[in-house]
């Protein structure tokens, strides 16, 4: 019998090839010990580039064209965005990659893994200083990398955009997954009546954007303008200091979109979102276990200018979903009739809905509008399990404020506020919470923290012991509009800890706290039948102690009954003592053995029982005792806390 074993090799042009030098060259000829990374892209094939660690950087210069295309799958990778840096600077300006479309392309992936792309500059259309994404191009993939310091400066006399880290025109999209876009620029300028879009981190013209898994968005920048006359048609400028999205869905998970800025100008309309601006064609927005926070957008134009400083949405009809995310101290201002929306501007289609589940939108600001948390108008608002408070606007709304809107043909009714209960907000109440299980409470005393980095990829805010949100939420358990039980808050940490989960998006974890234990009387009888606690009631009873304390938060205390006995010292040890006296007599002292013990479960504040001197089915006996007290919320065990008892006969 003749066994054939059959071995499937990978393909012959699968291989990897390493660069050696950091200088760009093109000479034709990618050799083992002389090969640039222009080299190794342009004349070998291979399906991976490694960029080892250096002390200098890879270079991309003004020679052979400038910017490097890249026309075949491909990963890029190096050793570290901090080990491997490809720098476009220097000489005159252009782009560091151009992603150009080659046979099955959108169904392809360009990957750049563990390096850094910066100093990428260009004035041609459509931008996309670090990397450009050509129409029908492939998939754009960064994988724990850094796309900083790039910018594109257009400008235009057609309708045209431009992204200062990255311009995608290709269906297929981009991935962020552990990456970061920071300092990034776009600088658009039309000189004509044309609309103009820019985005400061990322454009997307013709696909989805993921940013994912402890990316960052962070710090870009978005200056558009146009013609200081007004003209014939519908012209306009656009910005989005992080994310430009005019095409696809958006998705943002586990990652942060926090000080990015917009500033917007011009005569006829200006739009703008400091974080995030979703344009006419973009799709659907979810923004899960994520910050937007600390962005700013500035609009100056006509009549139908808005701006909404964390999120500005200007679309059709889409379904908008944000779970367990932050929004705070976002900033809208400038001029024009529709100023507002500090944390988020939404000017939608009737029909189309933004949901938010455990969502803290606080401390943002319409400066110069209306609507300090939410300014929306065509659009329903469905809240649940979300804080809406501490945030500020100079045309009213406060938190939440609905509009009309009318732009010619385009007419909008105000915006609807839904609640589907468990909601909080600081009066007056602009954002009708009165669904079940919601509370309008008084300015400043929702126990928020300021906004800061507690765990997880974003920043969030804290619920400070003794909030009103605390085990506050769903009884039923905090879903999302799926009705999938939320098992984490924001930052990953478990969620529900305690008896139900927390409002907004962080679950507060701090360990109970019990106070002011008091038995009263201290000298009692023991009950000689019945159970060890009861309810404690104000009438009179002949037997038992009322016990009483104060907890920081609902939780299981835990208390135990020890006897007070007789010990003798040995050593820093109180133990018993000898049943023979020998030798050196030795010093007194009072010692304390377990009897029993039992649970109450209590809630935040103060609570009370009834003690009826019984343990274990039986009466204590005559003598001095100890109770001890220990609260605890889902396997974390607060403080200990003592008081002192006696029963009599």
């Amino acid at each position: 019998m003749v066994v054939v074993l059959l071995v499937c090799a990978p393909p012959a042009w699968a291989f990897s090839v390493t660069v050696t030098k950091t200088a760009d060259t093109e000479d034709g000829n990618c050799q083992p010990t002389d090969c640039s990374l222009r080299e190794a892209v342009n004349d070998t094939g291979a399906d991976t580039i490694v960029l080892p660690a250096k002390a200098s950087h890879y270079k991309v210069s003004d020679s052979f064209g400038g910017q490097i295309q890249i026309v075949r799958q491909l990963t890029i990778k190096g050793a570290g965005a901090t080990k491997t840096i490809i720098d476009a600077s220097g000489g005159t300006q252009h782009r560091a990659f151009d992603l150009a479309a080659f046979l099955n392309s959108t169904s392809k992936t360009v990957t750049f893994q563990d390096l850094t792309i910066a100093g990428g500059h260009t004035t041609d259309a459509p931008g996309g200083g670090g990397i450009y994404v050509e129409p029908s191009g492939p998939r754009l993939s960064l994988v724990r990398s850094v796309v900083s310091g790039n910018s594109a400066n257009l400008t235009v006399s057609n309708p045209d955009n431009g992204g200062g880290g990255i311009f995608n025109d290709s269906g297929a999209g981009t991935t962020l997954t552990g990456s970061t876009l920071s300092g990034n620029m776009a600088i658009i300028s039309s000189t004509a009546h044309v609309c103009c879009g820019g985005g400061g981190g990322i454009y997307s013209d013709a696909g989805p954007i993921a940013v994912a898994a402890g990316s960052h968005v962070d710090g870009n920048s978005a200056i558009t303008s146009g013609p200081e006359t007004s003209g014939p048609g519908f012209d306009c400028c656009d910005g989005g200091g992080g994310i430009y999205q005019d095409s696809a869905a958006t998705r943002i998970t586990d990652s942060t979109v926090d000080d990015n800025a917009a500033d917007v100008n011009h005569v006829g309309n200006a739009h703008g979102g400091g974080g995030i601006m979703l344009d006419t064609g973009g799709g659907n927005l979810t923004v899960l276990r994520s910050s937007v926070s600390g962005n700013s957008v500035s609009t100056h134009g006509g009549a139908t200018s808005s701006g909404g400083g964390g999120v500005l949405e200007d679309t059709g009809i889409s379904q908008n979903s944000f779970v367990n995310s932050t929004f705070s101290d976002d900033l809208a201002s400038g001029t024009g009739a529709n100023r507002g929306g500090g944390a988020l501007f939404v000017l939608r289609a009737k029909g189309a809905t933004d949901n938010f589940a455990n969502v803290t939108i606080a401390g943002n600001s319409a400066s110069s509008g209306r609507g300090g948390g939410i300014f929306v108008a065509g659009s329903a608002i469905r809240t649940k399990d979300s804080i809406v408070s501490l945030n500020s606007a100079s045309g009213g709304g406060a938190n939440c404020r609905g509009f009309a809107f009318n732009n010619g043909a385009v007419s909008l009714a105000p915006g609807s506020f839904t609640s589907l209960g468990h909601n909080l907000e600081d009066a007056p109440d602009t954002c009708h919470f009165t669904g079940a299980g919601d509370k309008v409470l008084p300015a400043g005393s929702l126990g928020l923290g300021p906004l800061a980095n507690s765990g997880g990829p974003g920043r969030t805010r804290a619920l400070l012991v003794g909030s009103p949100a605390i085990d506050a939420g769903d009884p039923a358990g905090c879903k999302d509009f799926a009705g999938h039980l939320l098992t984490t808050d924001q930052r990953g940490a478990l969620r529900p800890f305690g008896l139900a989960c927390d409002i907004g998006s962080f679950e507060n974890q701090s360990p109970p706290q019990d106070s002011e234990l008091k038995v009263k009387p201290r000298k009692f009888r023991a009950a000689t039948k019945g159970p060890t606690i009861r309810e404690a009631k104000k009438k009179k009873k002949r037997v038992g102690t009322t016990v009483s304390y104060r907890d920081s938060r609902a939780a299981v205390t835990s208390f135990t009954v020890f006897r007070r006995k007789r010990g003798v010292k040995k050593g820093h040890l109180c133990v018993k003592p000898p049943k023979k006296k020998h030798g050196k007599k030795r010093k007194r002292c009072a010692r304390f053995v377990r009897v029993g013990g039992f649970t109450d479960q209590d809630v935040a504040g103060p609570n009370r029982f009834r003690f009826r001197g019984r343990l274990n089915g039986r009466r204590l006996r005559p003598g001095r005792y100890r109770l001890e007290a220990v609260p605890s919320v889902t396997g974390v065990v607060g403080n200990t806390v003592r008081a002192s008892f006696r029963i009599v006969r």
